[in-house]
């Protein structure tokens, strides 16, 4: 995941979009290419995770070692998306670096309808965010199971699915940017 204009990362081939390359770089290609991933080093700082939804995004951060992820909520898409949304806030009281969004890529590891839907969610959640939300750093990480994870431990934990509701997006944030932490070590 190497730095662009656009700030946007994600899975291997370089692509144009207007005047800037976004590379993108799946979870199973880290894994394959240690030496790419280290040179992709997300800034400094605390990294905060989202996992978009329609209806909820759950957001997790990271400490500032960007060693351990910690869920901090979830929250109504619709409430992140009017201006002034708390997620400029969080990203400010945080003093976060870069973000790492959960991409639904297809079972072939592609993006498809749902990968581009979220996409398009990013950059509004981040016009809504402000500037402070625009100028960061962006790692779309592929994010395919991670609420069926994030399902099957808070069922572990003896959570019903009508319990889990409130919980499952932050802990699904969590497992992502947990996942994205790891492959950078």
């Amino acid at each position: 995941m190497a730095m662009t204009k656009d700030k946007e990362q994600s899975l291997p081939q370089p692509q144009m979009h207007g005047d800037a390359t976004t590379m993108r770089l799946g979870a199973a290609a880290l894994r394959q290419s240690a030496e790419y991933a280290r040179a992709a080093r997300p800034p400094a700082g605390r990294l905060l995770a989202i996992d978009i939804g329609d209806v909820r995004c759950g957001l997790a951060v990271s400490d500032p070692a960007q060693r351990v992820a910690t869920p901090l909520g979830v929250f109504e898409t619709a409430g992140l998306l009017r201006t002034a949304s708390p997620l400029s806030a969080l990203i400010e009281d945080y003093e976060v670096g870069a973000l790492v969004i959960g991409l639904p890529l297809t079972l072939a590891g592609k993006e498809g309808p749902q990968a581009r839907h979220v996409r398009a969610l990013t950059k509004k959640l981040l016009a809504a965010a402000g500037p402070a939300a625009q100028i960061l750093a962006r790692f779309f990480v592929d994010e395919r199971y991670s609420s069926t994870h994030a399902s099957g431990a808070l069922h572990e934990a003896g959570l019903s699915a009508r319990k889990q509701r409130g919980k499952l997006d932050a802990l699904a944030a969590t497992l992502i940017l947990q996942g994205f932490l790891d492959e950078q070590r």
